[in-house]
């Protein structure tokens, strides 16, 4: 099982360091300079975020890359299905539980350098919640307006399952997919879209966010708590 991703949220993907542009001119360069500095600042303050796919993925959460806690609950598709999902991270530690409580379900436990190539890599310091990954996976960028930014960005290297849309095959074809992106006023992040229409016909992969949050979370009570099976701490790809 792996975890379904979201773009500039939870996504994962490895490609080129650096977003490439349609050109060398002035316009493309403050565009990946807008591009990046946004993407900065999800690796330096506390925001939240919502993400959604249809009927497929709905999460929501909030992240502290600085104190390096944070918490996201929602529903992801395991086994052909949507089931409960809730992760929580501090500091050195994540709990992860499937199912909910209504199933019983318990906490799992693992330190957080042991999930850096998994699927649940949201607690690294150096890439909170997946941001980079999705950075480095942008291949074209120019701006449409004066806050808003479009592109396209390749998926065939994400680790974060390709069931969220379709079979392997289908996925490993998603290079060149479409994105827009959205800032506020202070040049951050407010919303990030990518368009699946390829892969899942109407489908947008949305991804919004919130800033100036105060980040609250704990640890689960010690007694709903396991190890995590090692079979969830390898490495995956798609």
């Amino acid at each position: 099982m792996m975890l379904a991703g979201a773009a500039l949220g939870l996504t994962g993907c490895s490609a080129s360091a650096e977003p490439a542009v349609p050109s060398s001119s002035s316009t493309a360069t403050d565009a990946r300079a807008a591009f990046h500095a946004a993407t900065s600042a999800l690796t330096a303050q506390p925001f939240g975020f919502e993400v959604e796919l249809q009927d497929k993925l709905t999460l929501s959460g909030q992240f502290d890359p600085v104190t390096r806690k944070g918490s996201v609950s929602g529903q992801i598709p395991i086994n052909g299905k949507l089931d409960d999902f809730e992760f929580i991270t501090l500091g050195d530690d994540v709990w992860l539980r499937l199912g909910g409580a209504t199933a019983g379900s318990a906490w799992m436990h693992a330190p957080a350098d042991r999930l850096t190539e998994s699927s649940f890599n949201l607690a690294n310091p150096a890439n909170p919640n997946g941001v980079m990954y999705t950075a480095r996976a942008v291949q074209t960028l120019w701006r449409e307006g004066t806050n808003t930014f479009g592109g396209e960005v390749d998926l065939t290297g994400s680790w974060t399952g390709p069931s969220i849309v379709g079979p392997t095959g289908t996925w490993n074809t998603s290079r060149g997919m479409p994105f827009n992106a959205r800032f506020d006023a202070s040049g951050r992040f407010d919303q990030f879209a990518i368009d699946l229409n390829t892969v899942l016909p109407g489908a947008f992969l949305v991804t919004r966010y919130r800033y100036g949050v105060t980040v609250q979370t704990q640890a689960p009570p010690a007694a709903e708590v396991v190890e995590m099976p090692e079979r969830l701490l390898q490495p995956t790809t798609a």
